[in-house]
């Protein structure tokens, strides 16, 4: 309890006082009766009563109340309280990376986070709602506020860890978004982030696990041999997260044949890397393996597939183009289709002549003399001759676009949003572009401001490779794609694989999706889409120093810093409760004097 105004406290000195006064203002006064039988009656009557030191001296002990009441009102009383939001509403965070499923007490990391989940939503009060979010990459939303006390704990048993990377940070972000003044975050996890990312007043930490060894993959790299074909590079490091040397044994594994076997002592905290050199004609799966248990088996284990570049999937939608055709058919490697209305296809590739496309979406797109709606066509310019050309770009290498003409030319491209400003000119007739490119990591498209049947481009040998580079750097060649492996985290490219997809999991569950589904694949393993155009297996790694140190680097005696400071507190009066109990004795002599008479 603390004292607005402590000084006030000081009129108590004034006790002594009022004692002193009423000692020398209480003298009886001496009257004389006739008789005196009336007061020996009365005086009989009373003497319990008038025998009471507290109930002769009554009148004193109220005026010290009273006086102690004054002063105490003075001092204006407080106390420290919680504060609760209005809406009570409480964000669990709860983390569902990789390190979550680490053995510990009574089952798994993820058990006993479960666990405390369960406590926090049973002591949650009517009014509170709550919002669970588990905490991997990316985020999932696992419950919207609820206060259904029922749902929310069977929301919290479905949790299960997963082998994605821990996204403490990028989760608390997202908190903050739904979190009102007054609301509470509360993160449950191993700890295995760092501590700054939850250094928020209003964010209360609880810390599961314990100290743990492990050794896992940290690196995975397979790229082709310079120069040589058919031949590989794989590039690995291993680390030991533990306090102890360890013998690490490896395999090297093509489908199911052993390439190679090798046993490794790797002393405590420590890193080894490592280099192999393997042909893979034909392709296959590639699996470095520790053959060994230990805590986290989520990183004891890398996988790339090499396949064969597959065909690329072309299609065409043109009122009729012989040169435009011609070059496409005779292009290596390519499995074309040709329309002549536009609509919503799904090859990897889509090249739209003069015809205009629907509106934009992901994916790999030749405009020729048009654009989606979302851009604003230029009108025409006169004719007009290439003057430069941006040599150094992949679509260009190799071309010679000097004097091309043009019978007519679109402007430039105006009125561009933020994204669309990142289009790179490409082609210029003096200060006009003719040419654009552009690039995301979902999306990439070339501009082409002309008709190809207004031009000798058609005409000349630069056509043909213009085309060829085109396809290139539009199917992504350049990205090596014939070696399929992601991180887990990554978004699973399903984009120009086929218009009706089923992905098999590793555990050969079956889910069926659409090309513009974002999945994120929530184990590691060798996960398949399949397609009408066939089969495409995708290698899911969890490639990550970070969730691999299962160790906990969350100072757990900040959790009871942040508990406090994530309540809130803030000062109330004291005086109603003073006025409460001083009522008590004014109460008790109002009964005493009716009792009296």
């Amino acid at each position: 309890m603390t004292f607005a105004n402590p000084q006030a406290l000081y009129f108590l000195f004034l006790i002594p006082v009022i004692i002193l006064l009423h000692l020398i203002f209480r003298k009886r006064q001496k009257i004389e009766f006739p008789s005196l039988l009336l007061w020996h009656r009365l005086q009989e009557k009373q003497r319990k009563f008038l025998n009471r030191p507290l109930l002769r001296n009554l009148l004193l002990f109220l005026q010290i109340l009273a006086l102690i009441i004054f002063s105490f009102t003075l001092a204006e009383p407080e106390y420290q309280a919680p504060v609760s939001s209005e809406k009570g509403d409480v964000i669990l965070i709860v983390d569902t990376s990789a390190s979550m499923g680490v053995p510990s007490e009574g089952g798994t990391r993820i058990d006993e986070a479960k666990n405390i989940a369960l406590d926090i939503i049973h002591n949650l009060r009517d009014t509170e709602a709550m919002m669970i979010i588990g905490a991997s990459k990316p985020p999932e939303v696992v419950s919207g506020f609820s206060r259904n006390k029922i749902r929310l704990r069977s929301s919290v048993r479905e949790i299960k860890s997963t082998h994605r990377k821990n996204a403490i940070a990028e989760t608390i972000q997202l908190a903050l978004s739904f979190a009102e003044t007054g609301s509470r975050i509360v993160v449950i996890s191993d700890g295995a982030f760092d501590p700054s990312e939850v250094d928020i007043p209003m964010i209360e930490v609880h810390t599961v696990g314990q100290k743990g060894g492990n050794i896992g993959i940290t690196a995975f790299s397979l790229r082709e041999s310079g120069g040589t074909e058919d031949r590989f590079q794989l590039y690995s490091t291993l680390e030991n997260f533990g306090d102890e040397t360890v013998a690490v044994p490896l395999s090297l594994i093509r489908d199911n044949t052993i390439l190679e076997q090798r046993e490794i002592s790797l002393p405590p905290r420590s890193v080894f890397p490592l280099l192999f050199t393997l042909p893979l004609s034909g392709g296959g799966i590639i699996t470095l393996k520790i053959e060994r248990e230990d805590d986290l088996s989520a990183d004891n284990q890398a996988q790339a597939v090499v396949g064969q570049k597959p065909r690329t999937q072309v299609r065409l939608v043109t009122p009729g183009n012989y040169f435009l055709e011609s070059a496409l058919r005779f292009a290596p490697d390519i499995e074309l289709r040709i329309s002549e209305q536009s609509g919503d296809y799904y090859e990897e590739i889509i090249i739209f002549d003069r015809i205009e496309p629907p509106v934009e979406r992901d994916g790999s797109f030749l405009y020729i003399n048009t654009l989606p709606a979302d851009y604003s066509l230029p009108e025409y310019l006169e004719s007009r001759r290439v003057t430069s050309w941006e040599q150094s770009h992949p679509l260009l290498e190799n071309t010679n676009l000097k004097g091309i003409s043009f019978l007519r030319v679109r402007g430039p491209l105006s009125g561009l949003n933020r994204e669309k400003q990142n289009i790179d000119p490409l082609i210029f007739a003096g200060p006009t572009p003719l040419a654009y490119s552009f690039e995301s990591e979902s999306k990439r498209f070339i501009y082409l401001g002309f008709n190809l049947l207004e031009t000798d481009f058609t005409l000349r040998a630069a056509f043909p490779i213009f085309l060829a580079n085109s396809i290139n750097w539009l199917a992504r060649q350049d990205e090596v794609n014939d070696i399929r492996q992601l991180t887990i985290g990554e978004r699973l490219p399903l984009q120009n694989l086929g218009r009706t997809l089923e992905v098999i999991l590793p555990d050969n569950n079956r889910k069926r999706v659409l090309p513009t589904d974002r999945i994120y694949p929530g184990k590691t393993g060798i996960h398949a889409v399949c397609s009408e155009r066939g089969d495409y297996l995708f290698a899911i790694n969890l490639i990550d120093r970070d969730e691999s140190d299962i160790n906990p680097r969350f100072p757990a005696e900040k959790e009871t810093d942040q508990t406090t400071s994530a309540e809130g507190r803030e000062k109330r009066s004291f005086f109603p409760w003073i006025l409460l109990f001083a009522l008590l004795p004014f109460g008790a002599e109002w009964f005493v004097q009716v009792r009296k008479w």
